[in-house]
C-alpha cells in the first residue's frame, strides 16, 4: 500500500510476477519429472486443443525455430507422445498428432495441478478462498477486456 491508502501499481505488477514466477517453478519441477521440456510440454498441449498441425505453423505458434521445432518433435516422439503422420496426398508434408500416451501423459500432469490446487484450497480459509475467487474472477475480465484489445489492433 503507497502512503496515501491506495494501492501501488507496481506492488501489484511485482505480485503478479512473483505468482507466475512459482507456478512455473511448480509447472517446470514435474515436468522435469516426467522429462519434458516446456517448449515440448507446449507442443503436447497445443495439439491436445488444436489437434493436429503442420510443423511449420507449429514452430512459429510455440515460438521456436524449424530445426528446434524438429528436435523437440523427435524426442517426444522418440518417447511416443506425439506422431508424425504423412500426407497422403503429399509424401513430402506430414502432420503432428498427439498420441494417446501423450494424452495421457497430459491428464497425468493435468492431476497433479489439479491436486496442489487442491491442497491450497484445504489450507485456506473461506474467507480467503472468496476473496481469491473475487480477485480471479476480477483478473479474468481484465484480463479478457485486454485480449479482445490487442487482437483488434
Amino acid at each position: 500500500m503507497a502512503q496515501n491508502g491506495k494501492v501501488d501499481a507496481g506492488d501489484l505488477v511485482t505480485c503478479w510476477k512473483d505468482v507466475v514466477k512459482e507456478m512455473m517453478a511448480i509447472q517446470t519441477y514435474f515436468l522435469r519429472k516426467e522429462h519434458i521440456s516446456r517448449p515440448a510440454y507446449l507442443i503436447m498441449h497445443y495439439l491436445f486443443v488444436h489437434g493436429p498441425q503442420q510443423l511449420t505453423p507449429l514452430s512459429e505458434i510455440i515460438g521456436v525455430s524449424k530445426p528446434t521445432i524438429t528436435s523437440l518433435i523427435d524426442n517426444l516422439e522418440s518417447m511416443n507422445l506425439v506422431q508424425r503422420v504423412h500426407n497422403e496426398m503429399d509424401r513430402r508434408s506430414y502432420s503432428l498428432h498427439l498420441t494417446s500416451e501423450g494424452g495421457e501423459k497430459l491428464n497425468k500432469l493435468s492431476s497433479i495441478y489439479d491436486g496442489i490446487f487442491n491442497e491450497f484450497i484445504i489450507e485456506s480459509s473461506e474467507e480467503d478462498l472468496v476473496a481469491f475467487k473475487n480477485s480471479l474472477n476480477i483478473l479474468l475480465q481484465l484480463m479478457k477486456s485486454m485480449t479482445l484489445r490487442i487482437t483488434e489492433e
